[in-house]
């Protein structure tokens, strides 16, 4: 330390003699310590400073303190200022340059080729660093492919430190897988069958239609085969067979579901061939008949129809021979038979016989005698050889159309009143007709009167007097 000290010191001649002095002694240390050369601390990540040391005149080695931070963890420079005291009141300054420089750039990975059928995405991939640690990578292309083919990315790994590592990336899209085998059900028609374009999935096309050079329509009877392609267009195909099958299992229909007698008289010499309908067009019909078919009685005739492919309905129709006795009588239409008061039937018709030929009268359970106004008719049955019969109707008509005869009356007199009497007439169907009249019968004063008489025989016929 700075002061001063009195030293007293003896001198002796050695002979018992002496004597002594007082000497002032003053000490200060003014020397500061020496200023050390301080080296630059480096890092590439962070950069940590160890305190230095220097010497001094009277304090030897002095380690330097700071108030700065120590360790750096950014990049850049960056100044610690050291101290350095004697403990004597002298310091003694200095300068450290701390700098943090990442100059390695990010380890350059391996990047193993992505891949996919219909399209692939790369996932950024990563790498370490001294620094940052775990870099992932960045790219401006695109991270999705759908297009078959190769492409490349390039990634950039940034540090952040100005330090950047590329590398490239393949991504490979390549489809190698056939679409979907499908299961074709068979094709079927009874006349006709037409094919529709069947379809498959594929991994990447989705729905596929297939393709054919074969005919799609067949109308012919039989078996026959569409193969169909299936190409996904990524130089994948795959051709499968449909069957197509042409079979008619459907019988004619008859048009008719009950065929109509045919009634001849003595005998049927043609018949007309009835129809049916098939699903498929055509229908050929035939039938066991024998022609001309003249036994009286019913005979059962089958008709068949044929569609050609081998498919046959049948079908029975009746065909009746009957001796029905008279087709018509000799007149064609019996003559209407009339009278005013009667009409009595005294001639019987007639009819000759279809089959035999024979004349046959007709009968009649109706009355024959007519004496009632108004209109009647008569039915006529004619038999025939085989007790066959028809029938035919006639008209009778009984109309009064003649009114009374008209008498000549005689006048009525009196001198004082005079009364009528009424008078008769004879009818021409035979009735007594008395007259009638509005008029009085008695007159009691003098004069000439006149009385109008009707006589209404009943059947619309009137005459007065």
């Amino acid at each position: 330390e700075g002061g001063s000290t009195n030293i007293t010191w003896t001198f002796a001649d050695g002979n018992g003699n002496s004597t002594t002095a007082v000497q002032v002694y003053n000490y200060d240390d003014t020397t500061p310590p020496v200023i050390p050369a301080l080296a630059d601390v480096t890092g590439e990540c962070s950069a940590t400073a160890i305190a230095p040391t220097t010497t001094d005149l009277c304090a030897g080695t002095i380690t330097g303190t700071t108030s700065d931070a120590l360790t750096y963890t950014t990049q850049g420079s960056f100044v610690i200022t050291w101290s350095f005291d004697d403990g004597n009141g002298n310091v003694a300054t200095q300068t450290q340059n701390v700098i943090v420089d990442d100059v390695t750039a990010p380890v350059v990975p391996t990047l193993a080729d992505v891949t996919g059928e219909c399209s692939a995405t790369a996932v950024a991939p990563t790498t370490t660093d001294l620094c940052a640690g775990t870099i992932t990578g960045t790219t401006s292309d695109p991270l999705t492919y759908t297009t078959q083919g190769s492409f490349v990315i390039t990634w950039s790994f940034d540090d952040g430190n100005g330090n950047v590592a590329t590398q490239t990336q393949n991504v490979i899209v390549d489809d190698v897988t056939a679409p979907v085998v499908p299961t074709l059900a068979d094709v079927t028609g009874e006349c006709s069958a037409t094919a529709v374009a069947p379809t498959t999935t594929d991994a990447c096309e989705g729905t596929i239609t297939g393709t054919t050079t074969d005919a799609l329509t067949y109308t012919t009877q039989g078996n026959f085969t569409i193969t169909w392609t299936f190409d996904d267009g990524n130089g994948n195909s795959i051709d499968v067979d449909q069957t197509v099958i042409v079979d008619d299992v459907t019988a004619p229909v008859a048009d008719l579901g009950t065929l109509p007698n045919v009634i001849g008289e003595c005998s049927v010499t043609s018949l007309t061939a009835p129809t049916a309908t098939d699903n498929c067009g055509t229908v050929t019909v035939s039938s066991d008949a024998s022609l001309p078919i003249t036994t009286l009685g019913t005979t059962v005739v089958t008709w068949t129809y044929d569609d050609g492919n081998g498919n046959t309905t049948t079908q029975t129709q009746n065909i009746e021979v009957q001796d029905t006795g008279v087709p018509a009588p000799v007149v064609t239409n019996l003559a209407t038979l009339t009278g005013e008061c009667s009409v009595v039937v005294v001639s019987t018709p007639t009819a000759t016989d279809g089959c035999a030929g024979v004349i046959v009268n007709g009968t009649t359970s109706d009355p024959l005698t007519y004496n009632v106004q108004g209109t009647y008719t008569i039915t006529w049955t004619y038999t025939g050889a085989n007790t066959n019969t028809t029938t035919q109707t006639q008209t009778v008509i009984v109309d009064d159309v003649t009114a009374p005869v008209i008498p000549a009356l005689a006048d009525v007199t009196g001198e004082c009143s005079a009364t009528a009497i009424a008078p008769t007439v004879v009818d021409n169907c035979g009735a007594t007709i008395t007259g009638t009249t509005s008029d009085a019968l008695t007159y009691n004063t003098q004069g000439s009167f006149v009385i109008t008489w009707s006589f209404d025989d009943g059947n619309g016929n009137v005459a007065t007097q």
